[in-house]
């Protein structure tokens, strides 16, 4: 039965990220807007089961950990959704939450879990952020007036 479960959720990632990618290359946005909810669907429902199976176990730090991931996944899926509306203030909106989701991505970074040491947080920050100044750096020339906005972000 868990493995049976295992194999749907690969099985529905799979699928909606290659139902996205197909999209894209086909440049179908109907196959795009259909299949990109998927994978963050999966990834919080994941999540919720390891939330689920620490439940009643001394708290280790992993409970708190958990619920902090999904709220971060709730928050950047709704990002996803709502920067991509046709409508004024959409793209500004969607970052907004995005921020909001990574802000709880942070937070839990910071919860000490047994096992691990309390600089992980800090160096797997490190490591997000070298990579989100070369993202911004790379998307500069083509950012117009969201320039402020997504070096905030």
């Amino acid at each position: 039965m868990k493995e049976d479960r295992r194999m749907w959720t690969i099985f529905l990632f799979l699928l909606g990220a290659l139902g996205y990618l197909l999209g894209l290359k086909l440049d179908n946005l109907l196959l795009m807007e259909l299949t990109r909810w998927l994978p963050h669907a999966v990834l919080i429902f994941v999540v919720s089961r390891e939330i689920r199976a620490a439940t009643g176990v001394v708290d280790d730090g992993r409970i708190q950990y958990t619920k902090r991931i999904r709220v971060g996944l709730v928050f950047c899926m709704a990002g996803d959704f709502i920067l991509r509306l046709p409508i004024k203030g959409a793209f500004l909106t969607g970052l907004v939450l995005f921020l909001v989701g990574h802000a709880w991505f942070i937070a839990a970074f910071q919860v000490p879990v047994q096992g691990r040491p309390r600089e992980w947080g800090w160096k797997l920050l490190a490591g997000f952020a070298a990579y989100g100044i070369a993202m911004y750096a790379a998307l500069f020339p083509k950012l117009g007036g969201m320039t402020v906005p997504v070096l905030a972000y």
